[in-house]
């Protein structure tokens, strides 16, 4: 994928959230919470719950309803930030 198609598919911003939830997970071997993103992004909950439904319906993640900590990446995200590293 080039990086045009790239950012077709994804803003520059839901790029950052994913690069953390990646970061979050490899470090600390669970998934974060909204809360945890927004820490680490220094964005409100609110605009972090956006960019989650964004990247779920992009299928970049998946996610459990009514779970704190169900955050993953799916295949198709995995190759996106292999692509934009």
């Amino acid at each position: 994928m080039s990086q045009s198609s790239l950012q077709t598919i994804i803003t520059p911003r839901q790029l950052s959230v994913l690069l953390q939830i990646e970061a979050f997970q490899t470090s600390h071997c669970y998934s974060a919470t909204i809360g945890d993103l927004a820490d680490a992004l220094n964005l409100s909950r609110t605009t972090v719950f956006e960019h989650i439904a964004a990247l779920c319906e992009k299928k970049l993640i998946t996610k459990s309803n009514g779970k704190a900590r169900s955050l993953q990446l799916t295949t198709k995200g995995r190759q996106l930030i292999a692509e934009a590293r």
